[in-house]
């Protein structure tokens, strides 16, 4: 399973990570890329896992997001955000997320790596989305994550936040934009 990791300017990799210890109904195929979960039933369902994180230059901000699949197979993806400033800490998750235009998404930013006019924008569920644009020399990530509870009246949640990016990580970016996709098809 491939996990992208970003500390700031000067630390953005995408590398190999273990799983965690397996647990009694888990097994681990042999080259530790997927993992397969026994159903009760005896059917076997391959998992592909893959975690994203963006971060700001001055590491005070990220987003996460995870691919996530249910028994039977729909992708979802888990988001959580975090902004650490100076007189506070903002952090929200969402569990479940869906993306309309996950493969548009990656086409644009790959456009975006050399043509800096093209904004790609990644839309999801409960006008969750994900956006990258430039200013000079510039690169800022926006998101917001939306929820919504449904008790006796639905209320909406959303977070919101930008945060600069280095420039020079785009293309690892790239790489973990295109593994959510494949993530997501697999």
């Amino acid at each position: 399973m491939k996990f992208f990791t970003g500390y700031g300017r000067n630390h953005c990799r995408l590398q190999n990570q273990k799983l965690p210890p397996p647990y009694p109904d888990y097994s681990l195929s042999s080259n530790n890329s997927h993992f397969v979960r026994l159903i009760p039933w005896r059917t076997l369902i391959l998992h592909q896992l893959c975690l994203m994180r963006i971060t700001s230059i001055k590491n005070i901000s990220w987003v996460n997001i995870e691919c996530k699949q249910d028994p039977i197979g729909h992708p979802s993806f888990e988001i959580e955000v975090y902004a650490g400033i100076r007189n506070g800490q903002f952090h929200a998750k969402n569990l479940k997320i869906h993306f309309f235009n996950l493969e548009e998404f990656v086409a644009e930013f790959d456009r975006f790596i050399l043509d800096r006019s093209c904004g790609p924008r990644l839309e999801g569920t409960y006008n969750t989305f994900i956006a990258f644009s430039a200013t000079g020399n510039m690169v800022i990530c926006q998101y917001r994550l939306g929820g919504a509870f449904n008790g006796r009246k639905t209320v909406h949640f959303h977070h919101f936040g930008e945060f600069e990016i280095a420039q020079e990580h785009l293309l690892q970016l790239l790489e973990g934009f295109q593994a959510l996709l494949n993530a997501q098809h697999s």
